[in-house]
């Protein structure tokens, strides 16, 4: 298939590097919106975004976009929870003012230019925008219903929003020792001031909401790779609901009471051939402290400094601040034990 691009006029006299004057592209059998340095923010709850393409920063040509869209819907079998691109988005994605890729994101069903509210986001100190975003609606512009068709799709609200998971809560640990807490299969329905895209797991989207200032919740999709920052909404403002296919990413808190129970997954680590368990994201309020040592470049060198001193079973270290702390062979129950960033709890086995 042939498409052909038309220059229709300079918009501004010159343009900062890296940014294209406007143009009207001609695409045959779809219809273009421009949307300037927003794209689209569809609605998870409706379910129509289907997967996204990126292609190289060397040339923009949306004309590859409605190729991805293209074939995707003519693609046999369909992998997309049978859901076919009848519109999508194309822009350029800037990390501190240098393009770096095309996206291209395709839907089931069009979203007018309202729905452009994704500026883009920041990633620790780097700043990613949006420039020469444009909307495309194929001929056929897809059915409007939410939710869309399809198998992996979501589920209306039973009983209004939810207050607790409605099933058992799982936890991960990502970046900096900082403990999530993750719930299938329901999504925050709010909007997303920001989106990341080719999040392979949850791990990686708590990560990205980890780097983001304010950012203590998030939902991923996991058969899309997609990671949507919610901000820091209270629960009564998440709107938090049943959707089969996403997962709520929630930051627990710094010093939620864990009782006599790690919330995180357990790890071990051998040193000297004794072995210990580690519960990491965690520390202890009330332990008395019997030694402590500053610049230890890790858990390991941590275990060995335990093991100098007579009687320490147990100790906690400071990821952040590298001291490690003696507290003997403290009950973790009666010792304040709780959550917190980049520190771990280790015992003798």
């Amino acid at each position: 298939m042939h498409y052909s691009l038309t220059l229709n006029a300079l918009l501004a006299a010159a343009a900062s590097a890296g940014t294209l004057a406007r143009r009207t592209y001609s695409i045959p059998n779809y219809n273009l919106t421009y949307t300037n340095q927003a794209t689209i923010n569809a609605p998870t709850d409706c379910g129509s975004y289907i997967t996204y393409k990126s292609h190289p920063a060397d040339s923009y040509d949306p004309s590859l976009c409605a190729a991805d869209c293209d074939g995707q819907r003519a693609e046999t079998p369909n992998h997309y929870n049978g859901l076919t691109c009848h519109f999508f988005t194309s822009y350029q994605l800037l990390k501190n003012g240098v393009v770096q890729n095309q996206i291209c994101a395709l839907y089931s069903r069009t979203w007018d230019s309202s729905y452009a509210t994704n500026t883009g986001y920041t990633s620790g100190s780097d700043t990613y925008t949006i420039q020469n975003a444009y909307s495309w609606s194929y001929s056929d512009p897809g059915t409007f219903t939410c939710p869309q068709t399809g198998g992996n799709q979501p589920q209306p609200p039973s009983n209004g929003p939810l207050t607790t998971c409605p099933t058992q809560s799982q936890y991960i640990v990502g970046a900096n020792f900082i403990l999530y807490r993750i719930c299938l299969d329901t999504d925050y329905q709010i909007p997303s001031p920001q989106i990341t895209y080719g999040d392979v797991d949850n791990r990686a989207c708590a990560n990205e909401c980890s780097k983001q200032q304010g950012c203590t919740k998030a939902v991923f999709n996991l058969g899309t790779q997609t990671c949507y920052l919610k901000g820091s909404p209270s629960v009564a403002d998440s709107n938090w609901q049943k959707n089969a296919g996403f997962q709520t990413v929630d930051r627990v808190p710094v010093d939620t009471p864990m009782g006599s129970s790690c919330l995180a997954p357990l790890y071990t680590i051998k040193q000297n051939g004794v072995t210990y368990t580690v519960c990491p994201s965690s520390h202890l309020n009330n332990a008395q402290v019997l030694n402590y040592w500053n610049n230890v470049s890790g858990e390991y060198v941590c275990a060995q400094k335990c093991q100098s001193v007579s009687g320490c079973k147990k100790f906690v270290y400071d990821w952040g601040k590298q001291t490690c702390y003696n507290v003997g062979n403290v009950d973790f129950s009666k010792a304040g034990w709780a959550t917190f960033d980049n520190v771990g709890t280790y015992w003798a086995q």
